[in-house]
């Protein structure tokens, strides 16, 4: 590192002055461990060379530098080195020294930034309450800031991942009018997201009330009559059982609620069977006109796509089958 410096000094003008003290100072930063000495030389460069290709990246490593420096070189290097070795070591690991370091240094310059990794980092961990509480601690030290705005944006996107739009969307919404304009874009993206979420809570509600209802209406019109199964259900459970068999090696998700329809099925089945039956032997069969055969299978159809809904969105493919016919199945 020495000897980049001497090249820098010896020839100021020379057309390597300046990437020499710009690798000069990352050697201090990255490797030395020496942010003091690294913020010198950024310094440095951009009082030689402010105009420079490297001026830019220059002055944002400076300003992270100073702003870091403010509470001391040694927190600031445990943090620069918790994330440059993160690709190394255990994800845990990173995560309990980084928490050891607030622990340590609760006045660290950097402390919402530490916050703010913490938080990303639990979000991808599929962690979303422990992301929430990251992210509520970084608006409660930084109230009113760019920081602050960005933890209440990460906060809505783990409220999201909680299955919480509702809270998420007034999130979103608080942060359209943020004066950044890249947490303005973020916003309305997840707004939108937000509202798509709603939109499919709502048809779930829905869908689980119609399948009850219907459920319910059957169960009534065939009470007594539920034991022996009807014929139907002897039709419907191999054919439901060969499905079974055909999802096993699919998807974790897709089995769990093929599961879900196909035994909903065979409720539906057995009751409108059961019902059926009931009145037959009453003398009142259901399906004696045509406008009863239509009303009768317009129902029954009804709650099979109810079903059908209620199970994709319990074990959350909604979703990965609107991306899927979206975007196409390569996606």
């Amino acid at each position: 590192m020495r000897a980049l410096e001497q090249l820098a000094d010896a020839a100021p003008q020379g057309e390597d002055a300046a990437d020499a003290l710009h690798e000069a100072a990352q050697l201090a930063e990255e490797r030395l461990a020496e942010p003091a000495r690294a913020l010198a030389l950024y310094e440095r460069l951009l009082e030689r060379y402010p105009n420079h290709r490297l001026a830019l990246r220059a002055r944002a490593r400076r300003d992270f530098l100073a702003a870091g420096l403010r509470s001391g070189a040694s927190p600031l290097t445990e943090y620069q080195d918790i994330l440059q070795g993160y690709a190394a070591r255990p994800r845990a690991d990173s995560v309990a020294r980084m928490e050891r370091l607030l622990a340590a240094h609760p006045d660290f310059a950097l402390a919402d930034r530490a916050r703010l990794w913490l938080a990303e980092n639990a979000l991808q961990a599929d962690d979303p309450a422990t992301a929430e509480r990251h992210y509520r601690d970084v608006e409660a030290h930084a109230p009113g800031t760019a920081t602050a705005r960005e933890a209440t944006l990460g906060r809505a996107a783990a409220l999201l991942a909680q299955g919480r739009p509702l809270a998420a969307h007034h999130l979103y919404r608080a942060l359209l009018n943020a004066p950044e304009p890249a947490i303005r874009a973020a916003a309305d993206r997840g707004r939108a997201t937000a509202e798509q979420q709603l939109l499919l809570h709502a048809g779930f509600i829905v869908a689980l009330l119609y399948l009850l209802a219907y459920l319910g209406a059957q169960l009534w019109a065939g009470r007594g009559g539920l034991w022996p199964p009807p014929l139907e259900l002897k039709f419907y459970l191999p054919v439901a059982g060969l499905f079974l068999l055909a999802a096993l090696p699919a998807r974790d998700s897709v089995l769990p609620a093929l599961a879900l329809i196909a035994t909903g099925g065979g409720l539906v089945t057995w009751l409108a069977g059961a019902a059926d039956r009931r009145a037959i032997l009453q003398g009142a069969d259901r399906t004696s006109t045509p406008y009863g055969v239509v009303l009768r299978l317009i129902a029954m159809a009804l709650a099979v796509l109810a079903l059908a809904y209620a199970a994709l969105h319990a074990t959350h493919l909604v979703d990965f089958l609107i991306e899927t016919l979206r975007y196409g199945p390569d996606r």
